[in-house]
């Protein structure tokens, strides 16, 4: 009885750790509760900016944070300081040490890596700051001098609940321009020197929050960095990209909408067939001697197998051949039918040249022919009889160029429309 009373208590116990054991292994996260950015330009023409990152922590512990300040469009960063509301924490010279409340800074190709460490956290929320400077960061035009900063980063994994960024600019300069991108913001002149801008949603992963002011020029030392005519040409680029996007989609909306009504237009002026007079219920004769495979044609503007088989008959009427029905009985019994065609006469000059060309393909192997003979190479000489019975209508009068032609050059023509318009709006300037 202790035995399986022992038994029980293990079962018991499994099943707990079984239930406690994804709580604890819970996945780790983070979320910015807010990230706000202070930026002050400053008379040499450099900038300092300020980054308070408030970030909740999910599950844990957590011990380290890190920034990937990027160099892009800048001459370098400097005088480089991470804290919290306890004060900076010391900077190390050995990026290896995890020494709490420490830093270390980490000089990249494109980049510069700052990584920080602090007491073990779970489930928290605390808040740090990164101040750095910021040097050949501006614009100067004629018109005014700009500071264009990204100052939420998009190289997150997590999003960011509520952003402010403040930007100051020296007296006596004011700003005159303003503008964020990335994310809507509500924007606001707090007085001629600062500028302040407010995200009206969360910022996702991936996306930044870049702001730019334009302020009086002459007050801030310095002269165009050597990236600035790139980022010029590139913000020209943009400019045309925007044009382009816009004739892109007119063009496709005119596709879309004009161009089935300007090809209706086109059809009602020019491509209806003219409209007879009542025919007689009652033709005593033939209305005409055209040939039944041009008389085919004529009718639908279509021609097919239908169109070769009258002209064989009549050519057998004419008497240039004769068809023979013959029954041949198989080895099992039952009577095999087919017919036979004998050439009469050669082709002359009462032929059409399409009749003179199915005649002479039609006895190419000999003056006789049984029909299942033709059965696996006739099919070729078809098509080409085809394409001459529409050459002969046309050379008739009947029709103003090849109906066969005209209705292959438009199906590709649309086709090439299609294909544009579908190129033309994948590959859109982004």
């Amino acid at each position: 009885m202790p035995q399986r009373m022992m038994r029980w208590a293990w079962l018991i116990a499994a099943i707990f750790l079984l239930l406690v054991m994804p709580a604890s292994a819970q996945s780790k996260s983070v979320v910015w509760k807010r990230f706000d950015v202070d930026i002050t330009v400053n008379q040499d023409g450099t900038f300092d900016v300020v980054e308070k990152q408030e970030i909740q922590f999910i599950g844990g512990p957590f011990t380290f944070g890190f920034r990937d300040i990027s160099l892009e469009k800048t001459e370098g960063i400097t005088d480089i300081r991470v804290g919290d509301a306890e004060g900076d924490f010391l900077i190390s010279n050995n990026s290896s040490s995890k020494e709490p409340r420490t830093f270390s800074v980490q000089n990249r190709n494109s980049s510069i890596y700052v990584k920080w460490y602090f007491d073990p956290t779970s489930d928290a929320v605390r808040t740090f700051y990164v101040r750095y400077k910021v040097h050949g960061g501006l614009r100067y035009y004629p018109e005014g001098d700009q500071l264009w900063w990204k100052a939420v980063y998009a190289d997150r994994q997590a999003e960011v609940e509520s952003s402010t960024v403040i930007v100051r600019v020296p007296a006596p300069a004011t700003i005159d321009q303003m503008d964020a991108y990335g994310v809507d913001a509500d924007m606001a002149r707090l007085d001629p020197q600062t500028a302040k801008f407010t995200a009206r949603k969360p910022i996702p992963p991936g996306r930044d929050f870049e702001v730019r002011v334009q302020f009086t020029p002459g007050v801030v030392a310095g002269s165009a960095p050597s990236w600035q005519a790139a980022a010029d040409r590139e913000a020209a680029m943009e400019r045309v990209k925007a044009v382009v996007n816009v004739f892109v989609l007119l063009f496709s909306v005119m596709l879309a909408f004009l161009a089935p009504a300007l090809l209706y237009l086109l059809w009602y002026a020019k491509g209806r067939d003219p409209q007879p007079q009542i025919a007689p219920t009652y033709l005593p004769e033939p209305p005409s001697n055209l040939r039944p495979g041009m008389a085919g044609a004529l009718i639908d503007e279509r021609a097919s197998a239908k169109e070769v088989i009258a002209t064989v008959i009549d050519l057998a009427r004419r008497g240039y051949l004769r068809m023979e029905e013959i029954a041949e009985d198989d080895d099992s019994g039952y009577s095999k039918r087919d017919f036979r065609y004998t050439k009469l006469k050669d082709p002359d000059d009462d032929l059409l040249p399409y009749e003179s060309y199915l005649l002479a393909r039609l006895f190419a192997t000999g003056d006789e022919v049984v029909l299942s003979s033709l059965r696996n190479r006739f099919y070729r000489t078809v098509d080409k009889v085809i394409e001459r019975i529409f050459e002969a209508v046309t050379e008739e009068g009947y029709f103003v160029s090849n109906p066969q032609q005209v209705r292959r050059r438009w199906f590709v023509l649309g086709g090439l429309m299609l294909l544009l318009t579908f190129f033309m709006a994948c590959g859109l300037p982004t």
